[in-house]
């Protein structure tokens, strides 16, 4: 395996890492880290530079096209603007012919989460009422962490709060990024 391919392998876990990142603070906060599109989009740039068959500029202004596009949807209250940002720094590592891709799948990841947040919505707050009502004793609250979170969810989902849709943006790269990195790590093959 070249250096390069190393290098384009370490930045493509880098991106990962770092929507990984940003998908646990979106839960946590619903605000997405500028660190993590920061280190998002210095990944995207270096694997493009390091893939000379696929210059950086091409994506560099499909990147620029998502932001200004999304920026708008996020002026207008129906995108957050870290999302868009960060999944703009997201279609910088990818070929100007890839980022339609991602922003498909990061569409449909997005809509399964609705789904999710939906039915999950429904189904914590019956829960929860159900806990409270049979709870005489206690205050009707869930112990441990995972249940403490499941409350804060419901209580989110239930006050009609954003979702974190860096999670969304994260499952997208995880499926799009998930072959290459197997493929390289067998080595069967690693695109530089």
């Amino acid at each position: 395996m070249s250096v390069i391919a190393v290098a384009v392998l370490l930045a493509r876990i880098t991106i990962l890492g770092a929507a990984a990142w940003a998908a646990v603070v979106d839960v946590r906060e619903r605000i997405v880290p500028y660190t993590t599109m920061a280190l998002v989009a210095a990944s995207g740039v270096l694997i493009r530079l390091l893939t000379p068959h696929d210059p950086v500029w091409p994506s560099v202004v499909g990147a620029l096209v998502v932001f200004v596009v999304l920026s708008l949807l996020a002026g207008a209250g129906v995108f957050g603007g870290g999302d868009a940002k960060l999944i703009a720094a997201a279609a910088l590592g990818e070929t100007i012919q890839d980022t339609l891709p991602l922003l498909l799948e990061i569409a449909l990841a997005g809509g399964v989460l609705a789904g999710i947040y939906l039915i999950g919505g429904r189904l914590l707050r019956r829960a929860s009422a159900a806990s409270a009502a049979a709870s005489s004793t206690g205050d009707g609250r869930a112990s441990g962490a995972l249940g403490r979170a499941l409350e804060l969810e419901a209580a989110r989902m239930g006050a009609r709060e954003p979702m974190p849709y860096a999670v969304a943006i994260f499952a997208a790269l995880l499926w799009r990024t998930t072959p290459e990195v197997v493929r390289c790590l067998s080595s069967v093959s690693c695109s530089p």
